[in-house]
């Protein structure tokens, strides 16, 4: 069993999975004049894509809450994990405190990567209050765009040249009216855990 996560916060990744130029080429858009907008549909669509997917697509800081320690495999959320930087948790004086590595196992192997306390593991006591334990982790496929896969990336491109064509139209609608894009990003479909 696992404890569900009361929330999630993230970090914008230093690039995306698409540039402008591969949204135009994708797109066959002559002319620089709408670049900028051509970015935020590349921001965009890669959120929308995100969250269709529960992935992270590149590599970026991610940020999770429980109110109590979570028994059992704890299921890091929005896969693939990449590494834990840090388990930290408000102790029983409400300070907070950074969990020695030794006390948890990380598997980033799987798909969710998941997080399990070593078998001699004394969890220290929580403070009572929200947002008691925090776990600090990076998620995606790499720093770089060429390691999300082919698929994902060409949905972006994809998505991102629909949205700026059907500019009158809400990103997240464009996304999911596109036969194209939601067959490309269908195999990549992951439940929410956490």
């Amino acid at each position: 069993m696992y404890w569900t996560h009361n929330g999630i916060s993230e970090a914008d990744p230093a690039i995306w999975p698409a540039t402008t130029d591969q949204v135009k080429s994708y797109g066959r858009i002559d002319g620089d004049d709408e670049s900028e907008e051509i970015d935020t549909f590349i921001r965009g669509v890669s959120a929308v894509i995100e969250a269709m997917t529960n992935r992270s697509l590149v590599n970026r800081t991610i940020t999770a809450v429980w109110d109590k320690w979570p028994s059992g495999i704890i299921y890091v959320p929005k896969p693939p994990l990449v590494s834990v930087t840090s388990i930290q948790y408000y102790d029983s004086d409400n300070a907070l405190q950074t969990l020695a590595t030794s006390s948890y196992n990380v598997d980033t192997v799987s798909q969710p990567g998941r997080i399990e306390w070593a078998n001699d593991a004394t969890l220290p006591t929580l403070e009572y209050r929200i947002a008691a334990v925090v776990i600090t982790y990076v998620g995606g496929y790499g720093a770089a765009a060429k390691n999300v896969p082919w698929a994902l990336r060409l949905a972006v491109q994809a998505a991102a040249a629909d949205c700026y064509e059907h500019r009158e139209m809400h990103i997240e609608d464009r996304v999911q009216a596109n036969p194209a894009v939601t067959n490309l990003i269908a195999a990549y479909a992951q439940p929410g855990v956490g």
